[in-house]
């Protein structure tokens, strides 16, 4: 018979201790912070992580017990969603940081290369940079992608961003439904039941006594689009009929992926 224990580094003094105690089959981690715990502690256990938005960056290179289902919708999915709304668009804009998104970046230019856009990315290295770069962007893209970056964007960046190109008639897409509330275009987000539901389907398959390294990475097949109505109005662009049909500023919407 199978049992659940929940660990929490708050509430444990010795949680490697704990976990050794309890002798797990499997640990399953929620967020970035328990995923480097599990790392620090649970030897060769298999591991099964969820919440983590760039798992690479806290992954070790020689570790193959750890699998699991990453935070961000493929790149792909959302520009699909977004050319929806703007089919004319062919140019994407995007400001980073290397070390901090720059493999996620890689994957937005593979995506918009698929569906026939072009994407303008800039690197930065250090915050100051950003202004600058926003502005440059302007007259070559038809959309800016604002990705999870620590170095590029701070919360008044945040809020410079989308003022400035919202002023400029340019829609921004994002990852979090928090900011199409203070102005972006539209993020297309993770579904909860199905990121659980998929992580758990790897976590069965290792438990049944499948090596993880024949276990297919997975992501999310459902998701959740938010989309601001006014700031479409603003920069000029209709929402889908399904996106009408919904009241209020700001609508969501179920997706498949």
């Amino acid at each position: 018979m199978r049992r659940s224990i929940v660990y929490s580094k708050e509430k444990e003094k010795d949680l490697g201790g704990k976990i050794r105690e309890g002798d797990p089959s499997l640990i399953l981690t929620l967020g970035k912070d328990a995923l480097i715990e599990a790392i620090r502690y649970a030897g060769e256990i298999p591991v099964v992580y969820t919440y983590v938005t760039y798992p690479w960056k806290v992954l070790p290179e020689k570790k193959t017990n750890i699998m699991g289902v990453p935070l961000l919708v493929p790149p792909e999915v959302t520009l699909t969603e977004f050319l929806k709304v703007a089919p004319t668009a062919k140019s994407v804009g995007l400001v980073y940081d290397p070390e901090e998104s720059g493999r996620h970046v890689d994957e937005i230019r593979i995506a918009a290369g698929k569906l026939g856009m072009e994407a303008v990315a800039l690197k930065l290295k250090i915050r100051k940079e950003v202004p600058g770069l926003l502005k440059s962007l302007v007259e070559k893209i038809d959309v800016f992608w604002m990705q999870p970056d620590l170095t590029a964007f701070s919360p008044p960046m945040i809020s410079l961003l989308i003022r400035f190109y919202k002023e400029k008639g340019i829609p921004v897409i994002t990852f979090s439904d928090h900011f199409v509330h203070k102005g972006s275009l539209m993020a297309v987000n993770m579904n909860d039941f199905e990121m659980g539901l998929q992580a758990g389907k790897m976590a069965k398959k290792r438990l049944a006594g499948i090596p993880i390294k024949e276990i297919p990475q997975l992501s999310s097949r459902k998701t959740v689009i938010s989309f601001n109505k006014r700031t479409a109005q603003t920069v000029d662009l209709k929402p889908t009929e399904a996106m009408q049909a919904k009241e209020g500023k700001i609508v969501y919407l179920p997706g498949n992926l």
